[in-house]
C-alpha cells in the first residue's frame, strides 16, 4: 500500500465503492448460485479502468458475502434447548395477556370463558399456577425482580359486584418455593360506572393509576389507600389517558375537547385517604 500513489488509492476506493453497491444490487444473484467456485457477478458492469489486483481484492469480498448470504443448511440451524408444554383447557379461548410479561422465563396467559383467569408458567422447572377471576375488563403488568414477584391489577365486572367495577391488585411470588401466593391483596370498588370505564391502567412501584372517560383512580396498593381524581373542572373535557412522572412527582394527563387536545400535569397528593 506504501507504493500507492494518491490518485491509485482513491482509484482503488471508487473501484470497492462501486463492487459494494453491485454486491447490494445483485443480491438475489449471490442467493441463486449452486457453485461456490464460481462467483455469479455482473463483471461487465465495472468500468475499464479497475486492474487485475483490485478486482480479485473485491471478487474475494464478493465470494465470502456470498456464502453468509446463503441460506442456513440443516446443520448450521438452530437448535431447541429446551420447551415446556402446559396443558390448558380446550373449551376456552386463551390469549396472551395485554401486559404480555416475560421476565426471565416466566410469562402470563389469560384465559376467556364464563370465568376469566390467569395463568402463570416458568419455563425452566414447569411450575404453573392459576388463578380464577370474574370478567376481566382491563389488565396490567409489573414485574419486581428484587421482590421475586408480578403486580397484576386488574379492572373487574363481576357477580357480588352488581353492575359495579372494582379495582383488584394482587402481587403473586414468582420464587420456586411460593410460586403463585398471593403476598399482596388490595381491590377497592369506584364510581362513576360507564360503558367505556376504563382507558388505561399503568403500575410504577407502589402506585397505580387507572383512567377513566371523566376521572382518574390513584392509589396506593400496599398502603390500601385510593382516591378519585377528577382533574377538569367540567365534563366538556374528555380524558384519554394519565401517567406517572416520577421526576417530578406529578401526574401527565392528556385531555381532549371537541376541537382540540389539552395535555396537562398536576402534583401527586402527599397522602391519600385510607
Amino acid at each position: 500500500m506504501s507504493s500507492l500513489s494518491v490518485q491509485d488509492i482513491v482509484s482503488l476506493a471508487q473501484a470497492c465503492s462501486k463492487m459494494r453497491e453491485l454486491i447490494r444490487t445483485h443480491k438475489s444473484t449471490f442467493l441463486s448460485s449452486t457453485n461456490s467456485q464460481i462467483i455469479p457477478f455482473p463483471l461487465g458492469e465495472l468500468t475499464a479502468d479497475v486492474g487485475p489486483e483490485e478486482l480479485f481484492r473485491a471478487a474475494a469480498r464478493a465470494a465470502a458475502l456470498s456464502r453468509r448470504l446463503n441460506p442456513l443448511s440443516s446443520d448450521h440451524s438452530a437448535n431447541v434447548k429446551k420447551h415446556s408444554i402446559f396443558p390448558l383447557p380446550a373449551s376456552l379461548s386463551v390469549i396472551p395477556a395485554s401486559g404480555p410479561l416475560l421476565l426471565d422465563d416466566y410469562i402470563v396467559f389469560r384465559s376467556m370463558g364464563l370465568r376469566d383467569f390467569l395463568c402463570l408458567f416458568k419455563f425452566s422447572n414447569g411450575l404453573s399456577s392459576r388463578h380464577d377471576y370474574e370478567l376481566i375488563y382491563e389488565e396490567t403488568y409489573q414485574p419486581i425482580p428484587s421482590r421475586k414477584t408480578v403486580v397484576v391489577a386488574l379492572c373487574l365486572l363481576g357477580k357480588e359486584t352488581g353492575s359495579g367495577y372494582v379495582l383488584q391488585v394482587d402481587e403473586y411470588s414468582i420464587s420456586d418455593e411460593n410460586f403463585g401466593k398471593v403476598d399482596t391483596h388490595f381491590i377497592m370498588r369506584f364510581y362513576p360506572t360507564t360503558s367505556r370505564l376504563m382507558l388505561s391502567m399503568r403500575v410504577e412501584g407502589n402506585g397505580l393509576l387507572a383512567t377513566g372517560r371523566y376521572g382518574i383512580l390513584y392509589c396506593n396498593w400496599v398502603e390500601k389507600s385510593a382516591l378519585w381524581l377528577k382533574p377538569l373542572p367540567t365534563t366538556e373535557f374528555e380524558l384519554l389517558d394519565a401517567c406517572f412522572h416520577s421526576g417530578s412527582n406529578s401526574i401527565y394527563i392528556l385531555c381532549q375537547t371537541a376541537c382540540e387536545f389539552v395535555f396537562a400535569s398536576f402534583k401527586m397528593p402527599v397522602a391519600l385517604p385510607a
